[in-house]
């Protein structure tokens, strides 16, 4: 049974404590929340009396949540989400619908299908607020609550996320014409001892290419990195570079710029999976922008055989 100070937690005082930890300070919470600072110091304050325990430690330009926050914080979004799901509407009505969205994704989805999904929110749920973001820690973020929706390569989450296949390409070589490789595709060893573009999108983060070369235990040269793929068209022609990218990538990159693409030697499967926390599974809203990535993904054209 609950007593004292933890029957004057309230709904609005856990989700002050996510916006908190999201934020990474009390001032952008508040402004998030539209609520004076006074009011979060003082909700802040009850939930230091309730739990016996600071929650957040001050760090250089922000505060950081101690693990019992990091807990609390789980434990406030899942019952956050769960009376979200039971004060929903039995039929929910994207047309009505108001609320932040944000969904991670790779580069392939990016510049493949996300366009779609994007067009069919405008038409269907203009009042959602979009925002799309490069998928890092896929775990992390969903349970943080930091994201909605992660848009990854198969494997960059546990199993006991929950997940769908949403997308299954191939990598294959991308380089300018007149790189031989144009002319005479490679074999392995030519192709691993070619100048590769990196794909480098954080410090403590590896791209599924990049994962994929360390189970093979090689390691090119990569004497350029990006964090865009899309920057391939202006960056290859006149180059002895070889990207490697899924094959629908390829494809948009051979007819849009003076490249042609290439059968990779080495076989490397990429199959995107949907992700969402568990807490999510039957929520009204999430359920239906699954639905609407599902048939954007679905509708894609094959991927390319060079």
């Amino acid at each position: 049974m609950l007593t004292g100070h933890l029957l004057n937690i309230d709904f609005a005082s856990l989700r002050t404590l996510s916006e908190i930890k999201s934020r990474g300070s009390f001032t952008a919470a508040a402004e998030a929340l539209n609520l004076n600072q006074s009011t979060v110091s003082y909700t802040m304050e009850r939930l230091r009396r309730a739990f016996n325990e600071p929650l957040f430690e001050r760090q250089s330009g922000g505060v950081v949540a101690t693990d019992k926050c990091d807990a609390l914080i789980r434990f406030a979004q899942d019952t956050l989400a769960e009376a979200e799901t039971l004060a929903a509407p039995a039929h929910f009505d994207p047309a009505t619908a108001r609320a932040d969205v944000t969904i991670t994704m790779n580069y392939l989805v990016r510049m493949t299908f996300f366009g779609h999904v994007v067009r069919r929110l405008r038409q269907e749920a203009p009042g959602l607020r979009l925002t799309t973001r490069s998928g890092f820690s896929v775990e992390k973020s969903l349970f943080d609550g930091d994201v909605d929706i992660a848009l990854a390569p198969a494997g960059f989450a546990p199993s006991s996320v929950p997940s769908e296949a949403v997308l299954s390409d191939h990598m294959v070589a991308v380089v300018c014409k007149s790189h031989p490789f144009a002319t005479a595709p490679p074999d392995r060893d030519t192709y691993l001892k070619s100048a590769h573009v990196g794909f480098h999108l954080a410090s403590n983060y590896k791209t599924f290419r990049e994962r994929m070369m360390d189970e093979l235990g090689v390691t090119p040269d990569q004497p350029y990195s990006t964090t865009d793929a899309s920057d391939m068209g202006r960056v290859l022609p006149g180059t002895d570079l070889v990207a490697t990218v899924p094959s629908r990538v390829a494809r948009i990159l051979s007819a849009q710029y003076d490249l042609t693409a290439v059968r990779c030697p080495l076989d490397l499967a990429l199959d995107v999976h949907m992700f969402w926390a568990p807490r999510s599974e039957g929520a009204p809203l999430n359920t239906w922008l699954r639905s609407v990535i599902r048939d954007a993904a679905e509708k894609q054209p094959q991927a390319w055989n060079v």
